[in-house]
């Protein structure tokens, strides 16, 4: 039978043994089957686990030179440059967050990956991303578009999720450069608010780009690329950078997942409850699974 106390769960074992794990144990574990039962899961940055081992070793208002993979693929990112690692916050208990504060050059980066883990090409098209952020007004935007997430490799920059410049067509939208060419963008049908928390989904598969923005099945249509297999994607990625070496953004992340993969609509219900419950968003996000 199990046990709770002081935040740590006991099992006797038939033997008369007992094993003990910490509720945050408990719960990870719980969390890695789930995702592991979906498969194609290749990153998992959490903020209330960023070092590995429940953030016994961050206090709020830490640098963060180092946000743990939990996916098992050991794709780590770092910043050995204090002064470019970006800030934890922990003064929500429920949504504990790594970002960027005043637009500053904080960047986290994974460098010489195993490049199959990650690839994107003309014939290897699917791709599921998931966002727990959290996103500020930046009304002094004036040029460039900042980035979020980042694929490269040694010739360019293949991939790219991104939020646009205030005063522009796509005023704070976040929005994907997928091929080579930004032709190919897919803009998010609604703004991002001051201080607003969401979860944003990118689906890719062969014919088609889909956004969601809390809500895991209806999309806008006329956010969908449909033009079929998007062309000019590099290959080899060797790098994934997180937030933006030039700076232009503020904005904190909860958690972000990486399937190489399309997701079924069952999948990403599932994925889109487990992060609402998580990050206590269940008020704006349909969250039945």
């Amino acid at each position: 039978p199990l046990s709770v106390m002081f935040g740590v769960v006991s099992e006797t074992l038939q033997s008369g043994s007992y094993l003990q794990f910490t509720v945050d144990e408990l719960f990870f574990s719980n969390d890695l089957l789930m995702l592991n039962s979906i498969g194609g899961l290749a990153l998992w940055l959490d903020a209330s686990n960023v070092d590995g081992n429940h953030n016994s070793s961050l206090n709020d208002g830490d640098a963060v030179g180092a946000w743990k993979d939990l996916s098992g693929h050991g794709i780590h990112l770092s910043q050995s440059i204090e002064a470019d690692q970006p800030i934890y916050d922990s003064s929500d208990n429920s949504f504990k967050t790594v970002g960027v504060k005043d637009e500053f050059t904080q960047n986290l980066i994974a460098s010489d990956l195993n490049s199959k883990l990650l690839n994107l090409t003309e014939t290897d098209t699917e791709l599921t991303i998931f966002m727990v952020r959290k996103d500020y007004d930046i009304n002094q935007f004036t040029s460039d578009n900042p980035n979020i997430l980042s694929y490269s490799n040694t010739t360019g920059t293949s991939f790219t999720a991104y939020r646009a410049v205030y005063g522009g067509t796509n005023d704070n939208k976040f929005i994907v450069h997928d091929p080579i060419s930004w032709t190919n963008s897919y803009v998010h049908s609604v703004n991002s608010a001051i201080d607003e928390r969401s979860i944003n989904t990118y689906h890719r598969q062969t014919n088609s780009v889909e956004f969601y923005k809390n809500d895991p099945i209806n999309i806008n249509k006329s956010d969908v690329g449909d033009s079929g297999i998007k062309p000019g994607l590099l290959d080899g990625i060797n790098a994934i950078t997180l937030f933006d070496p030039s700076g232009g953004i503020t904005i904190d992340l909860a958690e972000v997942l990486v399937f190489n993969k399309s997701l079924s609509d069952q999948d990403r219900s599932k994925i889109t409850s487990y992060l609402a419950n998580k990050w206590r968003l269940t008020i704006t996000v349909d969250s039945d699974g």
